[in-house]
């Protein structure tokens, strides 16, 4: 609840889309894909959300935020590491998805290489998500 929020690598807007419903006070989403960006803004308005969403990669990240959720290749979670830590407030919170249980060892030495926490994983079938702080 409050909190400022980016969804990087936002798809369809759907984990925005659920922050603002779970009382974040402000989304904002970032894709490389034009598709994915009007998908996002129409899906934000078919369910009432505030949640904007622009075109681009990290350099596109404007702001700090209190939680980023980053579902995206590892390639690109390791290449744009250091964009994410500048842009997550001090004690935020940041979710790392997309990834195999084979690629944690690399984002987690990476995350943690960028002064990152590591606070746990959870997995769903082949998939794995990592939650860090700041």
């Amino acid at each position: 609840a409050g909190h400022e929020v980016l969804d990087m690598g936002c798809g369809t807007g759907i984990l925005g889309i659920l922050a603002e419903m779970r009382g974040a006070s402000h989304v904002h989403g970032i894709d490389v894909d034009t598709w994915c960006i009007e998908n996002t803004l129409e899906n934000a308005q078919r369910n009432q959300s505030k949640m904007t969403a622009s075109l681009g990669g990290a350099e596109a990240i404007q702001g700090t935020f209190d939680t980023i959720c980053a579902n995206i290749n590892l390639n690109v979670l390791l290449a744009d590491m250091k964009s994410y830590v500048h842009a997550l407030k001090k004690g935020g919170t940041i979710f790392f998805s997309g990834f195999y249980q084979e690629n944690i060892p690399a984002l987690r030495q990476a995350a943690e290489d960028h002064g990152l926490s590591y606070v746990g994983v959870k997995e769903r079938e082949q998939w794995r998500s990592i939650k860090m702080v700041k």
